[in-house]
């Protein structure tokens, strides 16, 4: 199922996803896999907002945007837990539409 930006739901899963992305993040850091970059700017994902999310058998997808049309989808696989990144600038409804076949990567990949 699809959800909107004007689904209600959609605050309970902007929790849990920040909830994930900052236990993934201090993981990355704690292992020392973050560049620098991301360290001097640990608020670099404050300006999206949740869009779109799917679920899809063992893998949940979320998108979100930012006011400069920025985009990032996060995949969850619900079996091995990994959570992978796609950013993108342009063609966000493109690539949420094309989202399983998109090529996902840990987040200090993606975001460089």
């Amino acid at each position: 199922m699809t959800k909107s930006k004007g689904d209600s739901n959609i605050n309970k899963y902007e929790i849990i996803l920040i909830s994930a992305i900052l236990i993934v993040i201090a993981i990355i850091v704690s292992k020392s896999l973050i560049s620098v970059s991301i360290l001097d700017n640990p608020n670099v994902l404050d300006s999206y907002s949740a869009s779109d999310s799917e679920l899809l058998s063992t893998i949940e997808y979320y998108g979100f945007l930012n006011p400069s049309d920025n985009w990032y989808i996060l995949r969850y696989n619900l079996t091995d837990g990994a959570i992978r990144y796609n950013f993108g600038s342009t063609n966000y409804n493109q690539s949420w539409f094309n989202r399983t076949n998109l090529n996902y990567t840990l987040f200090n990949e993606a975001y460089n």
